[in-house]
């Protein structure tokens, strides 16, 4: 299923029933401090401030309070409920009836330009309008316009909608206009490799990346244990090196060769008598196809896993 992430203060906004009653949808939200006591909506998941330490607790503890980045606490819920994508938007965002977003895989107009950072909204507008963040310096460069554009197969791993009436545009702009902004509509507008734009959360979608993930455990001591692949969308099996020295105390370091699918790592281990046993730190990426993703566990362990992601989307 497919969800939507919203925070709020506010009894339930026109904004979050509509969502609600969105099918095929859930909708996940987030409370803080200063929400109202029984907050309730129909068909919404809401997690209250005092839930969230049991949701995510880490990361409940690590934000602060009466503040927008509570919304974190959604995203983690949603990934738990396995969502497919993820809708992040506010509780002030009133859906269009046709509101939506295109596939995430299929043939559409991306830019092709020699400028690295290309203002999109001008795609969309005459109006001399810019996303916050966008460089200043870049706001009047004519090659900053996405004016050349193709059609080609792309797979999209956020989608971008645009707020009509009071899109997120930074101080600068509200300062030297601030005029509502009402976008055209056309053909949804992909950015090609190298061109840059920001984005916000008033309304976009992050799409799951499937992995195929690979993952071999590694004994700290005695080289190659154990050797196995995940359930799930699986290629060729990571293969590990023996460790060429045994860890005798605490800080020493040694190098763990990996391969994946004829493509080679060089991995940084280092032994830790702290907390945990062993830390593994990232030496050098596979490629820009492969990410490796490094976790710690504790002296009970006995062992090092390292999983080995590829990457489906660029």
């Amino acid at each position: 299923m497919k969800s939507i992430v919203i925070t709020t203060v506010f009894p339930p906004t026109q904004a979050v029933r509509d969502f609600s009653a969105e099918r095929n949808w859930r909708l996940i939200v987030v409370g803080d401090r200063r929400t109202p006591e029984g907050w309730c909506c129909e068909n919404a998941h809401f997690i209250s401030a005092s839930a969230q330490a049991d949701c995510a607790p880490k990361l409940s503890a690590a934000l602060p309070w009466n503040h927008y980045c509570r919304k974190m606490v959604g995203y983690v819920e949603a990934v738990r409920l396995d969502s497919e994508c993820i809708v992040d938007t506010d509780d002030d965002n009133i859906p269009n009836s046709d509101w939506g977003f295109p596939d995430a895989e299929g043939f559409f107009e991306t830019t092709d330009q020699s400028a690295k950072f290309v203002n999109v909204y001008k795609a969309f507008t005459d109006r001399p309008i810019w996303p916050r963040g966008f460089p200043l310096e870049c706001i009047l460069r004519p090659e900053s316009e996405p004016l050349r554009a193709r059609p080609r197969k792309v797979k999209v791993g956020v989608w971008q909608g645009l707020a009509d009436g009071d899109p997120d545009v930074d101080a600068i702009y509200r300062l030297t206009n601030n005029e509502q902004c009402f976008f055209n509509k056309r053909e949804p507008l992909v950015l090609g490799r190298g061109n840059l734009c920001p984005f916000n959360s008033q309304r976009d979608q992050i799409t799951r990346t499937q992995k195929k993930v690979m993952k071999a455990e590694w004994d700290s001591c005695d080289g190659v244990r154990e050797k196995e692949k995940t359930s799930g969308q699986n290629g060729n099996g990571a293969e590990l090196s023996p460790f060429p020295k045994r860890f005798a105390g605490p800080d020493q370091v040694g190098e763990l060769e990996l391969s994946v699918e004829g493509e080679r790592a060089i991995v940084a281990v280092k032994a830790v008598r702290k907390k945990v046993a062993h830390r593994v730190v990232v030496r050098r990426w596979l490629s820009t196809r492969h990410e490796l993703v490094p976790a710690t566990f504790g002296p009970e362990e006995g062992n090092i896993r390292i999983v080995v992601a590829k990457r489906d989307h660029y």
